[in-house]
């Protein structure tokens, strides 16, 4: 059975909407892949980034990540090897200049599908 993790990610208060997502694509995402061991990579490592119009009222957040794995141990091994060394560092270091720490986080989900 596969395990994911989902991330509800709030943007740094002084990035414009454009900024933040530009900053995840491009230097967040890039880093986090060249860091991991591909041994434990996600199967499914999605953004989706909030739409708004005028009719609908923002969620406060601007983007959730969805992560797949092949199942919970496959995650831990990956985690544990994204914390060796100086790579956990640099990605929450990287993660400080685009996102709201404070706000954002992490979580597992299980899943039914219908």
């Amino acid at each position: 059975m596969t395990f994911t993790k989902i991330a509800i990610i709030y943007k740094a208060p002084h990035l414009s909407f454009e900024q933040f997502k530009a900053h995840y694509e491009i230097s967040n995402v890039p880093l986090v892949k060249s860091l991991q061991d591909e041994r434990y990579a996600p199967l499914l490592y999605k953004r989706r980034y909030i739409k708004l119009n005028t009719e609908s009222k923002s969620p406060g957040f601007d983007a959730i990540t969805e992560l797949v794995f092949k199942d919970e141990s496959t995650y831990r091994k990956w985690e544990a090897h994204l914390a060796e060394g100086d790579r956990d560092k640099r990605i929450f270091e990287d993660s400080l200049t685009f996102t709201n720490g404070e706000k954002s986080g992490y979580l597992a989900i299980d899943e039914v599908i219908e």
